[in-house]
Order: C-alpha cells, then structure tokens, then sequence
C-alpha cells in the first residue's frame, strides 16, 4: 500500500513537470458583433471606430483594407480569420469573409 501510494505522488508530481505553451494570438481580434454591424456605405471613419485600425494597409491599393486574426494553441491546428474591406470614394462597398 505503501509503495503504491509513493508511485501515486511521483506520478501526480512527474506530470507537474509539463512544459507550458501559452496561446499565440497576433493580429487584430475580430469581435464577431462588431463585423456583423458593417454595411456597404459606412465610412472609413465608422469603420475604424468599429474595428480599430487594419492590420495591413495596401499602399498600391489603398481602397483595401485587411483585418488579420491569427491563434495557435498547443494541441491544436492555428485558427486563422481573414476579413478584407474594400472601400470606393471613401465608402465602404464590399465586405469579404474568410474563417469568420
């Protein structure tokens, strides 16, 4: 009984010996409320104050605008998110999914 309950707590302490991995999460932090708010004809004003600023600006394509949400956890396979935003005089006109 004895040696079992020694081999009980060297296993309990052994498995305290784990390395932690905590989550990676980089780019901007897509609230799901928020992105279902847009509509076509929303500023780049509103959509900065409902987003924050992008990601990734385009300087030969300044009309576009990326959103990037990017997280790995140990165990399991990196989630990405991808929203693009693409703006015509100023206004948003198309809103593009990808992961969300």
């Amino acid at each position: 009984m004895q040696k079992l309950l020694i081999y009980l707590t060297f296993c309990v302490a052994l498995g305290g010996c784990t390395a932690y991995a905590p989550p990676v999460e980089q780019g901007n932090l897509l609230d799901a409320e928020a992105v279902a708010r847009l509509h076509p004809g929303m500023s780049a004003a509103q959509v900065r104050f409902l987003l924050g600023p992008p990601l990734l600006r385009d300087p030969f394509h300044r009309d576009r605008w990326d959103y990037v949400y990017w997280e790995a956890r140990r165990g399991r396979p990196p989630v990405r998110k991808h929203l693009v935003l693409r703006f015509r005089e100023g206004r948003l006109a198309s809103v593009e999914r990808v992961g969300l």
